[in-house]
Formats: C-alpha cells, sequence, structure tokens
C-alpha cells in the first residue's frame, strides 16, 4: 500500500482529462526492455478518482489477479490549488484470503504444538505471485506524478 499526495496549481478538469490520455502522459517515457508498457484506465465520479494500471505488449495477458492494483483518492481543487490525495492497493481481496489462511495455519501450529513449513512456503508463493503486481504500485504513482509535471510545465510554456 502507498499513499498519495501531490499538489498542483493547475485547475481539476484538466489534470483529469490528461490523466485519462496515458499515451500523451507517458510520452517519451521508457518502461524497461520497452515490449511491455503500462496503460492506465482512469474512471471519475465526481471528485473521487479510480486508476488501474494494466501492462500491455508482453507475452501473455495481465489479468490482475482478482482486483489487481488500483489507485483510489479524490482529485480537488480549493484556492486555486488542486490536491490529489489517495491510495494505490494491490490486489486486497488476494490479500485477504491469504493473510486468512496464514492465519488459520498458524493457529493450527499453536493448537497442535508443532511448526509447520506450510504458512512460509504459502507466504513465499503469495510474494513472488504477486511480484510483478506490486510493481505497478510505483508505476502508478510516478504516472500520477508525470502527469501534474507534464501539466506545470505545459502552463509554464504557456505563459
Amino acid at each position: 500500500m502507498k499513499t498519495v499526495n501531490f499538489t498542483t496549481r493547475s485547475p481539476a478538469q484538466e489534470l483529469v482529462t490528461l490523466m485519462k490520455n496515458s499515451n500523451a502522459v507517458n510520452d517519451g517515457v521508457k518502461f524497461g526492455d520497452g515490449s511491455v508498457k503500462p496503460v492506465m484506465r482512469v474512471r471519475e465520479r465526481g471528485e473521487r478518482i479510480f486508476i488501474t494500471c494494466e501492462m500491455v505488449g508482453g507475452a501473455s495477458r495481465d489479468n490482475g489477479f482478482i482486483v489487481g492494483t488500483f489507485f483510489l483518492g479524490r482529485v480537488r481543487e480549493r484556492g486555486g490549488e488542486t490536491s490529489v490525495r489517495g491510495i494505490i492497493l494491490t490486489a486486497p481481496l488476494f490479500h485477504l484470503i491469504m493473510l486468512s489462511l496464514i492465519g488459520v495455519f498458524i493457529y493450527q501450529c499453536i493448537r497442535l504444538g508443532g511448526f509447520s513449513i506450510i504458512p512460509v512456503c504459502i507466504a513465499l508463493f503469495g510474494f513472488l505471485l504477486m511480484k510483478n503486481e506490486y510493481k505497478k504500485q510505483g508505476i502508478i504513482k510516478r504516472y500520477i506524478a508525470r502527469a501534474i509535471r507534464r501539466l506545470d510545465e505545459k502552463e509554464q510554456s504557456e505563459t
């Protein structure tokens, strides 16, 4: 989980419009070897904004693991400043199921008085399974920061 807290002098609607255009924000940015590129899906409902990240162009389809990695937050404009605040989560349903499963195994180990390697293996498997999904948290945070920076640069060049 990552928190996002950015401010800019640009209007909120311009920022949301720019964030909806993934190509404009990611123009000129290289992602790894260049074959896989993140595409952001932005939905808005009033001040609330929901951004999901999908990796496109790889050998396999990015399915998002139940819910996937997403940003949930608000874009507010007050006193000439626009603030973007929210959190980035990775597969909360998957993590809830995994934590409850590990909790049951730990309870069983304590109740039976022995140690089991199964919870350790499940935790390791969960981390390896979600490794690429965790990387999307940083990608989404940098995407939002890049959108704000591009909009600020655009407004500075106009003045």
